[in-house]
């Protein structure tokens, strides 16, 4: 048998001639990972420490906080991993005081602190100041007076559509619209079990078989980045636990998505809430879609033939009595993600969107927010 004389699962031949690590030092780089977990199971480089030169060891990305030692900044805001374990920001979510700017940003753009959502104390978030107010979070004596708006959305309001069928490409409909959900109802989390308005369908309205099975996929999540997905938790905005981003939430495969049932049963999930929620800042933030009501309801394909001309859309689609899929999916019809829209099996459908002044998504006069 082939010699490993450190007993760190990679032969000594190896460690020479491939790896180049140290054939008599089980952990070569000393980040507390051995040398061969690096190359077998974590796919970091054994002989530096600090794979993604992100400021933290390998050891400690996976051991103490969770971060991904591939890839220098795990949530993606502009702030590298390293740099926000330092500053006490938290590397596994973007806006870390929960002020509606990236931690990123409120280093390098706006030198506020990612840890305090009103850096200077003035009495506004520093994301009201940056993108409503117009004032400098740095500087207390020019906050304007009033609070954060309860009323809905800041900058814009969304449109909530449900159905029953799934809908023609460029001559659909809707079962029911409701204009500026957000603004007439005072809301910033859209509760898909208690929709209040007799316009739209709960889920429960169209699935009342209570061991009916069904499984819940998003589409077009890209183009909305900042919805949250709440299932089974009561919706905190100041505890991401309670919540997954919608971008994130589609990139599970629909093999693998928990089956529910309203009565819990057997081998299902009972479904006891279920919502979508936004921070008020989210379009002024850019992170709802913006498009017109028309080109939802008529499910014209977006710019890149995207479902309900782009607009963020969840479906309820069916499980059989015995577990199995009983449903379809085109990825291609939906922005981001791998779960797709139903082509058969829906069940229910939201739709929901910034229903903005401007053209629909594809046409010239659209343009991103």
């Amino acid at each position: 048998l082939a010699s490993d004389t450190d007993a760190d699962g990679l032969t000594d031949g190896d460690e020479v001639s491939t790896h180049g690590t140290d054939p008599l030092a089980s952990d070569t780089d000393a980040d507390g990972l051995t040398d061969g977990d690096e190359v077998s199971t974590h796919g970091t480089d054994p002989t530096l420490a600090d794979t993604d030169a992100d400021g933290l060891d390998d050891g400690d990305e996976l051991g103490v906080h969770l971060t991904d030692p591939l890839d220098a900044d795990t949530d993606d805001d502009g702030l590298d991993d390293g740099d926000e374990v330092t500053a006490g920001a938290d590397p596994l979510y973007e806006d870390s005081d929960f002020d509606g700017l990236l931690d990123g940003e409120e280093v390098h753009t706006h030198a506020t602190d990612p840890t305090l959502s009103d850096t200077d104390g003035g009495g506004r978030t520093d994301g009201e100041e940056v993108l409503m107010d117009g004032t400098d979070p740095l500087t207390a004596s020019d906050d304007v007076s009033g609070s954060s708006d309860d009323d809905g959305l800041l900058g814009g309001h969304v449109d909530v559509d449900t159905s029953s069928t799934i809908a023609s490409v460029g001559s659909g409909s809707t079962d029911g619209h409701v204009h500026k959900y957000d603004e007439d109802h005072e809301t910033l989390a859209i509760d898909m079990l208690d929709l209040d308005e007799n316009k739209l369908d709960d889920l429960d309205d169209l699935i009342t078989n209570t061991n009916q099975r069904f499984k819940l996929i998003v589409a077009n999540a890209d183009l909305s980045p900042g919805a949250r997905i709440v299932i089974n938790s009561s919706y905190d905005a100041t505890d991401p636990t309670t919540w997954i981003d919608a971008d994130s939430y589609d990139d599970t495969a629909t093999a693998d998505l928990p089956v529910y049932s309203f009565g819990g049963t057997g081998g299902t999930t009972a479904l006891t809430t279920f919502g979508v929620a936004f921070h008020e800042l989210a379009i002024l933030q850019g992170e709802v879609h913006n498009t017109e009501t028309g080109c939802v309801r008529d499910n014209d394909p977006g710019a890149n033939n995207e479902w309900r001309n782009g607009a963020l859309t969840i479906q309820a689609v069916e499980v059989s009595h015995s577990g199995v899929d009983a449903f379809t999916t085109d990825t291609s019809l939906s922005a981001g993600g791998v779960q797709g829209v139903a082509t058969s099996g829906l069940l229910w459908e939201l739709t929901l969107f910034w229903h903005w002044s401007g053209d629909c998504y594809g046409e010239p006069g659209w343009t991103a927010p």
